[in-house]
């Protein structure tokens, strides 16, 4: 309870900076004039999910170097608990499926936190999606894909979709890759049940479980993609290896 009451208190401070960014995005995108408004944002964003990571309990462990926006950073995906981690390490806005937009609680933070949305089922809506990511590029946004497309107990790594990387075929950004694995402590849960969300897990237990257990250790391994290439297919192969080459199942120590 007492982390709950932390994380709602985090939450409440960490609104008016948050929402205050979230509202001069939406005056400058109407009339412009404030051009740094994606980077106050971004920037409140990311400490937000710093500190709300730190009172869950989540300590976190980087392999390589975080990357410095702009950006494009796929990564395979256990849980909700994902975006908060690589959040608070990097500002870094994620592409979501609109689906996402109308879940309790989760769309309202993915709606907060600067996520844009794609309509996988219409195809008109992939162009308008890679004009604001070349946007949010050009004005020094870092953006993430999961494109796995859903998430695992981590037990694996999901072929990825090569459709869903067609903005990062089509720039001439820097692409980087980041794996995700959690451990629990001995005798706690493990961290394919209390921590990767998957399947048709409900939020609310599952969430209530995550602060129950004494910690949890997140171990972020980030790479710089090799061979960049426009082919959508043979990137989704390449960004695929380099998450396998550096993924350690969940639940299996990783090597220190």
């Amino acid at each position: 309870m007492r982390r709950l009451l932390g994380i709602i208190g985090w939450t409440l401070l960490m609104l008016v900076p948050v929402l205050s960014g979230n509202a001069l995005v939406w005056g400058h995108e109407r009339w412009g004039g404030l051009p740094f408004s994606y980077s106050w944002r971004d920037r409140s964003v990311s400490w937000w999910a710093r500190g709300l990571i730190f009172l869950a309990g989540v300590r976190i462990r980087v392999r390589g170097a975080v990357p410095t926006p702009p950006f494009f950073l796929v990564s395979n995906h256990l849980s909700y608990v994902d975006v908060f981690v690589l959040q608070g390490l990097t500002p870094t806005a994620f592409v979501a499926k609109a689906e996402v937009r109308s879940w309790p609680v989760l769309g309202f933070l993915a709606i907060i936190g600067g996520t844009l949305f794609i309509d996988r089922e219409a195809r008109r809506d992939v162009l308008r999606i890679n004009r604001l990511l070349e946007d949010a590029l050009d004005r020094g946004a870092g953006i993430a894909i999961f494109p796995e497309a859903t998430t695992t107990a981590g037990d694996r790594v999901l072929p990825f979709k090569a459709s869903l990387l067609a903005p990062i075929a089509a720039s001439t950004q820097p692409v980087q890759v980041a794996t995700i694995h959690y451990d629990t402590p001995e005798g706690a849960p493990p961290a394919s049940d209390a921590v990767c969300w998957w399947g048709d897990m409900a939020f609310a237990p599952h969430g209530w479980g995550l602060l129950q257990l004494p910690r949890v250790q997140a171990t972020v391994t980030f790479q710089k993609a090799p061979n960049a290439t426009d082919d959508r297919k043979m990137l989704a192969q390449t960004l695929e290896a380099s998450v396998r080459e550096a993924f350690v199942p969940v639940d299996a120590p990783v090597p220190s």
